[in-house]
């Protein structure tokens, strides 16, 4: 065989074949109460929010490490504002891009997912891509 298990293939799949979209992306806005931070988290179960100003602009992201790690450090983390636990600028990736790459990225940054824009507009979260996604398509 010229492409041992068709490795070929899995090595050339992009991000936007991968990645979550629509209503599967737990979108939180940055003034919500970290306890309905904590019900979409549990509802989507990927780990991660991404949070949105008030003009839709995505400017963070919470993990559940995140939240591990803020509740050990406040007990009252329900009532802080999710602005307050996010990471600022999460990392983001085109959807075009090769998924091995961005595979690559969250190994270097020791991260476990991506947001996903498209080429014509940055600002717009249009995916999210978790490590999980890639590894189950066999993207090495």
């Amino acid at each position: 065989r010229i492409h041992p298990s068709g490795n070929l293939g899995y090595q050339l799949k992009t991000v936007g074949d991968l990645m979550i979209t629509g209503k599967k992306i737990p979108f939180i806005d940055e003034n919500k109460k970290m306890v309905n931070a904590l019900k979409i988290i549990t509802n989507k179960k990927l780990g991660v929010l991404i949070v949105k100003s008030k003009k839709g602009q995505v400017i963070g992201i919470i993990t559940d490490g995140q939240i591990r790690r803020s509740s050990q450090k406040n007990k009252e983390i329900q009532n802080l504002r999710v602005k307050e636990v996010m990471t600022k600028n999460p990392i983001s990736v085109d959807k075009d891009i090769l998924a091995a790459k961005a595979l690559s990225i969250m190994n270097t940054k020791k991260i476990t997912s991506l947001c996903v824009y498209n080429k014509k507009n940055k600002s717009k979260t249009i995916g999210i891509l978790h490590i999980h996604n890639v590894l189950e398509n066999n993207v090495r």
